[in-house]
């Protein structure tokens, strides 16, 4: 074995690049290794000594003071990886503490690899009811991604003892009870500080629920991860810093204002101005040359103050829709008569001008949701389009119930893009960006921006690289990416509790100039 392609870890993180980036199911990790493993010569006990190697070579990295380690392990193979961790660590010197409470018998290469701790002088204890005094790590080996229903007892009963342990928590591959292909809670989960998860990252841990469980996310592909991507090329995608920066926009020396797109942000009834104001700030940080803003009187004043390079409109006119490159619809519309009366000029004008691209967020979706028919030229016709629901707007639109969508995100925004033939952006932890045939996932962003307003910004930022010539799918990847880095990199100046949309709107830049930085 190679060891150090073995000791080769990687964080996931939105600010480095990864070697391997794509995402699979539990299915298709379990199928691939052992195909890969076939092709290469491995038996798959080495696989699960690697793992082991892994973890031992992470243990030494993230917590290389630890005198005491306890090992939680199951009876499958994530298992056997913790009992070829416990041989090891019991090399090195470091005490260990074996727990294995599972009803079901060892098999297979856990088996193997129990044995061998064992005939070390190893021990285990299926008596898993009180931590023992002076433990420095738990290592949370007792399930893997193949699980499919409700966790149950003992297992249940240990994970709440490990949750409330006060030292840290390692988990082996995925948190035990945690989906690993769609990142919800299977009844009770493992919170852990540190997860490293083996040979290629699975879907479910970067998005739903499992930001909350899975603490720092790190790979270690087994020395098998180049085959493996050979083998079962990814159709999706964790978005890091190298695969975004390809997609900036670049700009001639020769440019001018109006040939660096325009931008038309229709919405702000009246009680909702700020919408529309935090859009159109997010178009004009965009890059986008001008910037023009269809609205109700009272928020002229609002909007010329806080962003005079924006044009106010209050009065619809055919010319305003037919000059934009593309069209922002949505923010603060509302759904009174004003509101819909736009979106109807909006859904005529779109055949007369089949080049136009469309962001429709907020308001327009809940219209569209209400009526489809009365709007089906907006998502109908060969325009590029983005869709950046919420998963309370992605149920509306899909008449599903909110915990449906949550319930599995992927198959969610699936349904979205070939519903409504468009780019779909289902916001939230690990946001989805779905062209209904290809996935990415977004690992930036943070609990701060859960707040009113950053969705505006978004669109707005989306509609502005939309008018700069992007298609629909490289502006939903690239505006997501840099909206939640901007928030990332606003953690040194702002709490997460105190972040507001327009400060996400005026720091765009550092995003911008990051991803700048990193082509050099």
């Amino acid at each position: 074995m190679n060891s150090l392609l073995l000791q080769k870890v990687e964080k996931v993180q939105s600010n480095q690049a990864l070697t391997y980036t794509g995402l699979y199911t539990s299915d298709e990790v379990k199928l691939g290794e052992h195909e890969v493993a076939k092709l290469l010569g491995i038996e798959l006990f080495e696989l699960m000594e690697r793992a082991g190697h892994a973890l031992d070579h992470f243990i030494t990295l993230l917590y290389p003071n630890v005198q005491r380690v306890l090992i939680c392990c199951g009876s499958g193979n994530n298992g056997g990886d913790g009992y070829v961790l416990a041989d090891l660590l019991r090399e090195r010197g470091i005490q260990v503490t074996l727990w294995q409470p599972g009803k079901a018998p060892v098999a297979g290469d856990a088996a193997r690899a129990r044995k061998i701790w064992c005939s070390g002088g190893g021990s285990e204890t299926t008596s898993c009811f009180e931590l023992p005094e002076g433990i420095d790590l738990i290592v949370d080996s007792l399930l893997g991604t193949g699980l499919r229903g409700k966790v149950r007892s003992p297992i249940d009963q240990l994970i709440e003892l490990i949750n409330r342990a006060q030292c840290p928590v390692l988990s082996v591959d995925i948190p035990s009870g945690l989906c690993a292909d769609t990142g919800r809670v299977l009844g009770r989960s493992v919170r852990a500080d540190s997860t490293l998860s083996f040979i290629a990252l699975k879907r479910g841990l970067l998005t739903g629920q499992s930001r909350d469980w899975i603490g720092q996310l790190y790979l270690a592909d087994l020395d098998i991860g180049q085959a493996f991507s050979r083998y079962d090329p990814p159709t999706r995608t964790f978005m890091d810093i190298s695969s975004v920066c390809a997609l900036l926009p670049h700009r001639a020396q020769s440019a001018h204002k109006g040939s660096c797109g325009r931008v038309l942000c229709v919405g702000g009834d009246e009680g909702m101005g700020g919408a529309i104001i935090l859009a159109s700030e997010g178009a004009a940080r965009s890059g986008a040359g001008l910037i023009s803003a269809l609205t109700r009187d009272i928020n002229r004043s609002p909007l010329l103050s806080r962003r005079p390079e924006v044009m106010v409109k209050i009065e619809y006119t055919k010319e305003q829709f037919i000059s934009a490159d593309s069209w922002v619809l949505g923010p603060g519309l509302g759904l009174t008569d004003w509101g819909k009366n736009l979106l109807d000029q909006a859904n005529g004008l779109v055949k007369i001008k089949p080049t136009v691209k469309l962001l429709l967020d907020a308001d327009a979706l809940n219209l569209i949701a209400q009526d489809p028919a009365r709007y089906q030229a907006l998502y109908q016709g060969q325009n590029e389009r983005i869709i950046t629901p919420h998963p309370g707007e992605a149920a509306r639109l899909l008449e599903w119930t909110i915990a449906e969508v949550e319930h599995d995100r992927f198959a969610a925004a699936r349904a979205l893009s070939l519903r409504y033939h468009c780019v779909t952006i289902l916001k939230g932890s690990g946001t989805l960006i779905d062209d209904g045939q290809r996935v990415w996932v977004s690992g930036t962003g943070h609990y701060g921006m859960a707040s009113g307003g950053m969705g505006d910004v978004l669109s707005g930022l989306l509609g502005g690289l939309l008018a700069q010539g992007m298609n629909a799918r490289e502006a939903a990847c690239l505006g997501a990416w840099l909206h939640g880095r901007t928030a990332d990199l606003l953690q040194d100046h702002y709490d997460p509790f105190c972040l507001l949309a327009g400060d996400v709107a005026r720091h765009l830049s550092q995003a911008f100039d990051e991803l700048r930085s990193y082509t050099q």
